[in-house]
């Protein structure tokens, strides 16, 4: 379960407040409670103690992610709700805290999982710019740049994974599928290999299926 399931499972707006999400909580459980149904309906009984389940599942995790998040869950969404004015380059919604890189992580993948790929860019920048040797958050904002249609730049993070984890396989097949998508094929092959050296082989199998690389 994924942070934009559990919003959708208690049928609010991705990014709504702790008190939204505590009077969407109370209606759902008003709605669907198997007490609210004659005994002698069996399978409508059951069918609301599933639902039940789902709901309270979502709600707990939604109220977990809010009390480590909640703040910065707020100001990421209401800025990113307001992309028409453009901020200045010094411009920083959150407090310079190293110790919040994590939350700041932990955001951005929620924001990735909704496909909310700008958002998470903003986040995952957040993240390099207190930790400028975090590997991963190079990685997880290449992948948001790469779904949001921004492939040099996809690329260019990819090739910082690279730098700091000459490891990261994984980095090494998404710059190979842009490279390829760029009809730059001995790019893109010549990382499909080095994944595969690394022990990695999905590139090396998805260029084969398209008849490159042979």
């Amino acid at each position: 379960m994924n942070i934009r399931r559990c919003f959708e499972i208690l049928e609010i707006e991705l990014g709504a407040s702790l008190e939204e999400v505590k009077k969407a909580h109370r209606d759902m459980v008003f709605i669907w409670h198997p007490d609210r149904i004659s005994s002698n309906k069996h399978r409508l009984k059951q069918k609301a103690g599933e639902k039940m389940k789902a709901i309270n599942a979502a709600y707990e995790y939604i109220i977990s992610f809010l009390c480590e998040n909640g703040n910065l869950w707020q100001v990421a969404t209401r800025e990113s709700d307001d992309d028409k004015a453009e901020k200045p380059a010094s411009y920083q919604p959150y407090p310079g805290d190293y110790s919040e890189a994590a939350n700041y992580f932990r955001l951005g993948i929620a924001y990735g999982e909704a496909e909310k790929h700008r958002q998470a860019v903003k986040c995952f920048s957040h993240v390099i710019r207190l930790n400028p040797e975090d590997a991963n958050a190079y990685y997880n904002r290449g992948i948001a740049y790469n779904k949001s249609g921004s492939y040099k730049r996809a690329i260019k993070d990819f090739t910082q994974t690279i730098r700091l984890d000459p490891n990261y396989a994984i980095a090494y097949i998404n710059r190979g599928y842009i490279y390829a998508e760029l009809d730059d094929f001995d790019q893109a092959c010549s990382d499909f290999q080095k994944a595969y050296e690394l022990g990695n082989s999905v590139g090396t199998e998805w260029a084969r299926k398209r008849g490159l690389c042979l």
